[in-house]
Order: C-alpha cells, then sequence, then structure tokens
C-alpha cells in the first residue's frame, strides 16, 4: 500500500488506499449483525495499520504524515 516516489520518500499509494477503502466498505454493508461489523471493521483497520504504516517503521516525514491522514481518514 506504500510507493517510492523519484526523490526517495515513501507514502501511502492513493489507488489501492481508496481500493482498500472501498472493500472495506463494501464489506462492512454486508454485515449480519453488530458483532460482524465490530470484527469487520478491526480487522480492516489492523490491515490498513500493517500496510499503511508497517509497524512503526521510520520511513520519514512524508511516510508520517500521509499514513496519520490515511489512518484518521
Amino acid at each position: 500500500m506504500l510507493e517510492l516516489d523519484g526523490l526517495g520518500r515513501w507514502s501511502v499509494h492513493a489507488v489501492i488506499y481508496e481500493a482498500h477503502l472501498e472493500q472495506s466498505r463494501t464489506r462492512l454493508a454486508a454485515a449480519s449483525s453488530v458483532l460482524s461489523l465490530v470484527l469487520l471493521y478491526n480487522a480492516n483497520l489492523t490491515f490498513l495499520l500493517h500496510a499503511a504504516v508497517l509497524g512503526g517503521g521510520r520511513l520519514g516525514d512524508v511516510h508520517r504524515d500521509s499514513a496519520e491522514r490515511a489512518v484518521l481518514r
């Protein structure tokens, strides 16, 4: 879910991020119960944190700002 630009800066890849959000919305809309909804939401957020933040890896200020915006959104 990350991309490296020509200047060596890492950031969240916008197209892949949007695809993840759309897939998450589709799955959440299909949840059959509140518990299912909570479990799916938590699973999608966990995936996003691992894919965009990389467990706290230090990839620079641009990456940190980009990942923070993605998670907050």
